[in-house]
Formats: structure tokens, C-alpha cells, sequence
């Protein structure tokens, strides 16, 4: 008799999730290039594979045809669509089973919701406050910056190497700490310029709006990331 132990559980319910996820992002990437195309594989899928654990978790849902459908709203909608008040509300409706409301919005939704909940939507809802979670944002967000700016262009871009970019994303955030800079957007702002104005841009003050943001003391260090963030969104016409 083949016992298996509860370890060994873990592990293949663990692989099953990340195989599912694996599979489910390779499907999503052609579908919304706008989100994936500029993103390596495994922060893509991790980024897929944080909103299948919010389904579960918040709403119960497990079966994977309707996290796929639920995926799918996050990718058309918005990630946060859940959240305006009238699909919330069906989707916590305690008279359906969870697994069949995916399924089931597209009846049960008014027009005016699904339409509020798209000009709620924001990419960086993608990802929650949970701080082990930073790094990925952070580089998604940087992700689709570089690529915003690179289409005002007309230039194409590929996604970079996942590995070269925790590298400098890991790098960039310790140093937009040391400047007091700890908040997604900030940290983002900070990667933008370093990879458009070199590594060391707030000493060079290639810009002229740098030499106030980090040395001014009319401006807060806590403030300092906003301001950034604020600076660089106008300077080149991206969104963070």
C-alpha cells in the first residue's frame, strides 16, 4: 500500500498550482500584449499566479476554468475589478456556488458597472501590499514604463533577461532606499531615470528639476518618492 504523507501533498498540490499558472499565463500573454509581451516569463507568471491566490482566498474560487475566466476579467477589465461595489456584490452572493459566478457576471452585471470598474482600473493593482512582493512590482512597473516610452518612439522592445533584471532592480531599490525612497511608485520613478540617465543621475542633475528633488529641504525625504514619481510622469509623458 502507497501511503502518502502530508509533505508530499503539499508538494504535488504545490506543483500542480505553479503548472497551472505556467499554463494559464502562456495563454493570457498573446491575449493582452499590452501587459505581458514586455515581461520575462517567470515575473508574468508570477504576477498571474498572485491573482489565482487572491481568488481563492477572497472568493473561494477554485476550479481552474473559472480562475481562467476570472484571469481573463483581471486582464480586460482591470485587476481590481472585483471591487466595484455591484460585481462584488455577486461575486460574495452566498446563494451561488463560487466556482460557477465567473461564469455567470456577464449576465448578472449591469453595463454602467463593467464600465465603472474599467476607469477604476490601474495595472498596479496587480499586485497587493504584501512587502515580498515589492521587487516584482517594481520591476513590472518599470517594465511597462520603459515600453511606453519606447512605443512614443516607435521602437520596439523585447523583454529583457528576467535574471539581469532582478539584478538591477534589487540594486535600484537598495539605493532609492538610502535616498528615503521606500514606496512602489517612488522605487519605480527611480529605476526609470537610471535606466534613461545612467546609475548615479541624482548626482549628474542631467535634468534640471533633479538637484531639487534630492537636495532641497523644502522637500521632505518621505515626500521625495512622489515627487520623483511626479517629475518623471511629466518629463516623459509615462504613467507609473
Amino acid at each position: 500500500m502507497i501511503v502518502i504523507t502530508p509533505s508530499q501533498m503539499q508538494q504535488f498540490n504545490t506543483d500542480v498550482r505553479t503548472r497551472f499558472a505556467a499554463r494559464l499565463t502562456g495563454q493570457l500573454r498573446p491575449d493582452y500584449p499590452e501587459l505581458f509581451h514586455i515581461l520575462p516569463q517567470g515575473l508574468a507568471q508570477r504576477m498571474v499566479a498572485g491573482k489565482i491566490d487572491y481568488a481563492e482566498e477572497r472568493y473561494e474560487i477554485h476550479y481552474q476554468n473559472a480562475l481562467t475566466t476570472y484571469l481573463h476579467y483581471c486582464c480586460a477589465i482591470g485587476p481590481s475589478f472585483d471591487l466595484q461595489p455591484e460585481i462584488q456584490a455577486v461575486l460574495d452572493d452566498l446563494s451561488l456556488y463560487p466556482d460557477d459566478i465567473p461564469d455567470l457576471l456577464p449576465d448578472l452585471i449591469s453595463d454602467a458597472a463593467w464600465a465603472d470598474a474599467a476607469r477604476e482600473a490601474n495595472r498596479r493593482d496587480w499586485f497587493t501590499s504584501d512587502p515580498t512582493r515589492l521587487s516584482d512590482e517594481v520591476a513590472a512597473r518599470t517594465c511597462w514604463a520603459m515600453a511606453a516610452l519606447a512605443a512614443q518612439q516607435s521602437r520596439t522592445q523585447a523583454p529583457p533577461d528576467e535574471m539581469a533584471l532582478n539584478t538591477f532592480i534589487g540594486q535600484s531599490m537598495q539605493m532609492a532606499r538610502r535616498h528615503r525612497i521606500v514606496d512602489a511608485t517612488g522605487m519605480t520613478a527611480f529605476a526609470v531615470c537610471q535606466s534613461l540617465l545612467g546609475k548615479d543621475f541624482y548626482l549628474k542633475h542631467a535634468k534640471p528639476w533633479l538637484a531639487p528633488v534630492f537636495n532641497d529641504p523644502a522637500i521632505l525625504p518621505t515626500l521625495r518618492g512622489a515627487t520623483l514619481a511626479g517629475c518623471v510622469e511629466l518629463e516623459w509623458g509615462i504613467e507609473l
